[in-house]
């Protein structure tokens, strides 16, 4: 928990940067929306989060004027699949605040891209949980 919000909080959300690793981000205190992910990730698989428990998915957000292209990820957290994004790019949320396809339904277009440690998919609705 304390590492969603230490990426949510204390990595400043820079969507103009280009996505660095993890360390980099960290060192310099900020990321775009990838950056922000696959550093929360590699917080939690450090932290003991199996594989196949956490992913990062990229897809389009609904906005007023045109889709935004976007990243966040989900996580299996005693027994439970929340979607979190630790940008500020839609609103400030909690660690829990979205249980199974909640953010989806709120706030995603299209998701394009799944990958978590075991590979990379392109992913559709009908198939996204069957990848692993």
């Amino acid at each position: 928990v304390k590492a969603y919000y230490y990426v949510r909080d204390f990595i400043l959300f820079n969507p103009s940067m280009t996505t660095n690793s993890p360390d980099v981000t960290i060192s310099l205190k900020e990321g775009n929306c990838l950056s922000k992910a696959v550093l929360l990730v590699s917080l939690y698989r450090a932290l003991g989060i199996p594989e196949g428990h956490v992913r990062i998915i990229i897809g389009e957000l609904h906005s007023d004027r045109m889709p935004v292209q976007h990243a966040w990820i989900e996580v299996k957290y005693n027994g439970t699949w929340f979607q979190q994004d630790p940008t500020d790019l839609i609103g400030v949320f909690e660690f829990n605040q979205f249980r199974d396809r909640d953010y989806f339904r709120k706030f995603v277009r299209t998701e394009n891209f799944c990958f978590n440690d075991t590979g990379f998919a392109v992913v559709s609705q009908k198939n996204r949980f069957r990848f692993k």
